[in-house]
């Protein structure tokens, strides 16, 4: 009895890890786009992307994670597409949080690397008042390089109604979302 326990959990935990179908986890992002064709722009949200076309909504959605109405949702065809612009959405944000830290870090080492004279100097800063002052400086700088990269940051194809070009950007999107 005790054989057939001992090989009915190593089966078990086998099986566990022989699953062939596992589904990759998808980074929750939402991008905008901005895609000429040759007539006109057109501005949305992207949602997905197959072999042939990229499907935009006009409201914001994440990238195949949110179900979306399929009278919202507008196809096109790689061969309609001249060129795309992709941003991320809330970037802005994002780098402006990632620059408050990174400065408020670069403020703080400098001060602590700077040290304690207090006697030398007419504006005497003790090592408490100096870390502060450095952190607080650091973190404002960093907020605002960071907002504006952030703000500023996007990705242009041109397509040209070209189907490798077009599998490039699909490539360089998916390796985003899937986090490669």
């Amino acid at each position: 009895m005790k054989y057939y326990s001992l090989v009915l959990s190593i089966l078990l935990l086998a099986a566990q890890h022989a699953i062939g179908q596992v589904r990759l986890p998808i980074r929750k992002l939402t991008y905008k786009i901005l895609m000429a064709d040759s007539v006109r722009y057109t501005k949305g949200y992207l949602y997905d992307i197959n072999d042939t076309a990229v499907k935009i909504s006009h409201w914001p959605v994440r990238f195949r994670n949110d179900p979306a109405m399929n009278d919202n949702l507008k196809e096109v065809t790689y061969r309609q597409i001249s060129e795309i612009t992709l941003k991320r959405s809330r970037g802005a944000g994002r780098g402006a949080w990632k620059g408050a830290i990174t400065g408020l870090l670069v403020g703080v080492s400098v001060a602590l690397i700077g040290g304690d004279h207090p006697e030398k100097y007419w504006f005497h800063f003790g090592i408490q008042e100096k870390v502060a002052t450095y952190g607080v400086l650091g973190a404002a700088a960093g907020t605002g390089i960071g907002a504006l990269i952030g703000g500023l940051a996007k990705k242009k194809f041109i397509i040209g109604g070209n189907k490798e070009k077009f599998d490039e950007m699909k490539a360089n999107v998916l390796d985003k979302v899937y986090g490669k």
